[in-house]
C-alpha cells in the first residue's frame, strides 16, 4: 500500500532535491523523482495528487552512466509543498537530509 513511508523509500531511491539561483537572487527547491519504471512512477504522482501536492510529471531523455535511455520525471516546485515534502515525508538519506536542512534554513524554520 502506498503510503509517506513508501514515498520516503521511493525518494531514497530515485529522487533529489535541488535550487536554482533566480536572477533576483533567492533559491527556489524543487524535489524530483526520476523513473524507467513508468507504472511505478504513475502510482507515486497519482499518491502525490491526491495528497494535494501539484506535481509534474513528463518524460526526459537522460545520458546517463548506463547510456541513453528515456526517463519519466515527477518534479515539486511550489516552496509550501517542498517545505511540506520535508517535513511529512522526509528522506532516511543523509545527503538529501543535509539538502531538506538546508532549505528549511532558507525558509527560517528549524531543520530535520
Amino acid at each position: 500500500m502506498m503510503n509517506n513511508d513508501y514515498i520516503r523509500g521511493y525518494f531514497d531511491a530515485h529522487g533529489y532535491i535541488y535550487s536554482i539561483k533566480r536572477q533576483s537572487g533567492a533559491l527556489r527547491w524543487r524535489i524530483v523523482f526520476q523513473d524507467q519504471d513508468r507504472s511505478q512512477i504513475g502510482e507515486v504522482h497519482t499518491f502525490l495528487t491526491n495528497e494535494g501536492y501539484h506535481s509534474g510529471i513528463y518524460l526526459r531523455k537522460d545520458n546517463g552512466r548506463f547510456g541513453p535511455r528515456t526517463v519519466q520525471k515527477i518534479t515539486i516546485t511550489k516552496q509550501a509543498e517542498v517545505e511540506r515534502f520535508i517535513k511529512e515525508i522526509g528522506t532516511e538519506r543523509s545527503e538529501s537530509r543535509e539538502r531538506f536542512n538546508q532549505f528549511l534554513i532558507n525558509k527560517g524554520a528549524a531543520g530535520v
